[in-house]
Order: structure tokens, then sequence, then C-alpha cells
């Protein structure tokens, strides 16, 4: 008897989906173990849906002829391929750069071991007085930001302040931004030039509703700080936020 196997993967947005049912068949042995066979479905088209560490399931064994032994042993079992965040459909920002360090490895240290720590710690030595809770708050935000400034090119948006801090400690990285760039805006250049004078026409709450459209988790007090001012970012330069 088959059993239903469910299987969840991350996209590069960091949204996790649940893909088609995999059925295959259980192994009369429980005890054996084998490589996950090859997928069939629409989103892996014959390749693994798992990654290499998560590959092997027990209990589960292949035929000569590859295809999974048959028992009479009916069960269920679900794989999931995320293990480092919450099974949602909000977009993580952690993941999402931590996702880019193959584009920057020398960036990669013993002490920042990740893009998401390099950027907190950046962000703490250049603001003193702030905490690691308000510094991930806001490098969160300023992801969600310019990666749907990225993706939603022809949409007029805009941070506040508050964000705003994050966006150019982001930018001022510049292999980083470049990295964000290469994956987010089809290789070309994000560029970043804002107005002098301060616009107060709502940008900065509708640029956080756009972020929410766009799949990204919005913390509404550090939006709601700049609602009034508003943002100094435009669109009138070619391809910029």
């Amino acid at each position: 008897m088959a059993m239903t196997i469910a299987v969840y993967q991350v996209t590069r947005n960091g949204i996790t989906e649940r893909v088609p049912k995999h059925e295959v068949a259980p192994a009369s042995e429980p005890s054996a173990s084998i490589r996950f066979p090859l997928c069939r479905c629409p989103v892996h088209a014959g390749k693994p849906c798992a990654p290499e560490s998560e590959r092997r399931v027990p209990g589960l064994r292949l035929s000569a002829t590859g295809r999974p032994a048959r028992s009479t042993q009916p069960f269920s079992l679900e794989v999931r391929t995320m293990s480092t965040a919450v099974q949602t459909r909000t977009r993580e920002p952690e993941i999402i750069l931590n996702a880019l360090a193959h584009r920057v490895p020398h960036l990669i240290t013993d002490t920042e071991p990740t893009l998401w720590d390099r950027e907190i710690a950046l962000l703490l030595r250049d603001n003193s007085v702030m905490t690691r809770d308000t510094a991930e708050r806001l490098l969160g935000q300023a992801i969600a930001y310019t990666i749907t400034a990225m993706e939603r090119k022809d949409v007029d948006m805009g941070v506040g302040y508050t964000v705003d801090v994050a966006v150019h400690a982001l930018i001022l990285d510049t292999p980083l931004y470049f990295a964000l760039c290469d994956e987010y805006n089809g290789g070309r250049y994000k560029h970043h030039a804002p107005l002098i004078q301060r616009r107060c026409d709502g940008t900065v709450t509708r640029t956080a509703d756009i972020l929410r459209d766009n799949g990204f988790a919005v913390d509404d007090e550090l939006w709601d700080m700049d609602a009034a001012e508003c943002s100094p970012c435009d669109n009138k330069v070619p391809d910029s936020h």
C-alpha cells in the first residue's frame, strides 16, 4: 500500500510552499534506508525532493528497477525540507539574506558567520545606542523594502527615516548590495536617488502596505513613526528608489 509524502520546499524568495503530493511504496523492512527517490512532480522534474542531508528515509528502499519496493504495511510520512524557519508563506528576510552567501563568500567570517550577523554588527557599530532587537527589526524591514523596490519597479514607494537607517547600511555594504541586485534586479544596479525634501503624501504608509502585499511581514510600529513626515525616496531616476 502506497504512502503519501507531503514535501515542503523553500523558494529563493524565502517562501515555504507545499509541492504536489508524492506517492511511493514503503519498504517491507522498516529498518532499511536508501536515498530518497527522484521526484516526478512538476516542481522537481526528476530531481531529488530533499537536500542530501535529508534524502535518507528510514523504512523505504528501492527495487532493482529503481522503483520503491512494495509492502502491505501502510504508513504515512511527512518530509519537510525547511529546518530553519517556521512553516509559513511569509517571506523571511533573514533566510533571504543568508541565501546570498554563495555570491559573497568573502564576507563570511568566524565572528560574523552569516550575512545577517554581518549586517547586524554593522548597524550596531554605527549606531551605538541601538539594541540588537531594534537592529534586527530594522534590518528585516530594510531587506523587505529593498527587494520589493527591485521586484516592483513601476510602483512609487519609499521608506521613512527610521527604516532608512538600515536601508543605507545595506547599500553601503556594496558587495552585498550588488548581490541583492544580481538576485532580485536582474543583475542591474538599483540606484538610490533621494529627493532633497521629504514627501508628505502618505508614501510611507502606502509602502508598508506594498511590502505586506509582496509577502513580507510589516513591523507597523517602525513605519508608523514616519507616517506623517514620509520619505525622500522616489523613482524618477530610471531604476531607482
